[in-house]
């Protein structure tokens, strides 16, 4: 019987171990501020690219959702039965996934703040031709100073193999962000060198990018 308790105990450890590590984990994705800096890619169009923004709060609340300069506002209400679907348009044009001169350039419009007095989800869900993905906001838990990056490295290689890319983009809090990239193996496209920098006002965004072929 001594055995069996303390498997017992050991099991009652890790499941509330467990328990409590998925509860950190999503609280770190509920919060009432989340940044969202734009998607980089060489694919053109766009399929789906939908904000979608939920709640646990069963009383409807307003979210207020701007991009960095501005130029896209809306105010949503949002409960646990009542998500909310955006896909933020200007003149027509999709924010938050530019289609043309992607990398290597401020962009003060791309990136999203979202604002609310209580807690909610944001979520991303995005498609092109040949991939779709749906990305999760860690609202203030995902601000910071230091960052690192991992990509998927691939050896199979076609005729499409020059549209795959990897990136990484940024977007700024505060005026004055310095923003250092460095990588000691890979130069990214369009820089000749392994570290370089950008300043950011806030609401900035910067998207640097590397063909699939480079890694």
């Amino acid at each position: 019987y001594g055995v069996k308790f303390e498997w017992c105990m050991l099991m009652r450890r890790s499941i509330i171990g467990l328990i409590l590590f998925f509860c950190s984990q999503v609280m770190a994705q509920i919060s009432t501020e989340h940044y969202i800096p734009p998607i980089g890619g060489t694919v053109p169009g766009v399929e789906k690219y939908i904000l979608v923004i939920t709640a646990l709060e069963e009383e409807p609340f307003e979210v207020s959702v701007t991009n960095g300069d501005g130029s896209y506002s809306q105010i949503v209400s949002v409960s646990k039965s009542q998500p909310v679907e955006l896909t933020p348009t200007v003149n027509g044009i999709i924010k938050g996934f530019p289609q043309s001169q992607v990398y290597n350039k401020i962009k003060p419009d791309e990136g999203f703040f979202l604002k609310a007095e209580k807690p909610f989800f944001a979520n991303l869900m995005v498609a092109v031709r040949w991939q779709a993905d749906i990305l999760t906001s860690k609202g203030i838990s995902g601000l910071g100073q230091e960052f690192y990056t991992a990509h998927m490295h691939t050896s199979y290689i076609n005729t499409i193999a020059n549209i795959k890319s990897h990136f990484i983009s940024v977007m700024a809090t505060e005026d004055n962000t310095l923003v250092e990239f460095e990588n000691n193996v890979v130069k990214f496209a369009g820089h000749s060198s392994h570290k370089f920098s950008v300043t950011l006002n806030r609401g900035e965004s910067y998207i640097i990018g590397s063909n699939i072929n480079h890694l």
